[in-house]
């Protein structure tokens, strides 16, 4: 029997009308969410704009592990630029690369990759 994944890897550059609205973080892990010192219950959330700036609520980082709110520009960089090697969208230095399950574009997030900390992102509204 063969396992195959749901997810499928983006091949392309995705277009930035894809990418620009709100965009909503499913359950962070929990682990990290006591690591950084956080309510269970926290709502994560990046707007992309048609411009290129972006804004994000409770955006998960490390080194110490936090909760933070940032502002600034966003790009999408092809996988030669980007740790992971894969299509990404960079924001204040953080890289979430792109991913597809159904057709819908998702966004994932490696907060820690050797505890298994991760977040991934689904588009809740289209700008």
């Amino acid at each position: 029997m063969t396992l195959t994944s749901c997810e499928d890897s983006v091949t392309s550059k995705p277009a930035a009308t894809e990418l620009v609205g709100l965009w909503k973080c499913k359950k962070l892990p929990d682990g990290f969410l006591k690591s950084a010192g956080g309510p269970v219950l926290v709502e994560c959330s990046i707007q992309f704009n048609l411009d290129g700036t972006f804004v994000a609520k409770s955006l998960p980082e490390r080194d110490p592990y936090r909760l933070a709110d940032s502002i600034g520009k966003w790009d999408i960089l092809d996988p030669s630029k980007t740790p992971s090697g894969e299509w990404s969208v960079e924001i204040d230095g953080t890289f979430l690369r792109f991913a597809r399950r159904g057709g819908k574009l998702l966004l994932k997030q490696s907060i820690d990759v050797l505890a298994g900390y991760r977040a991934e992102y689904e588009r809740e509204r289209a700008e």
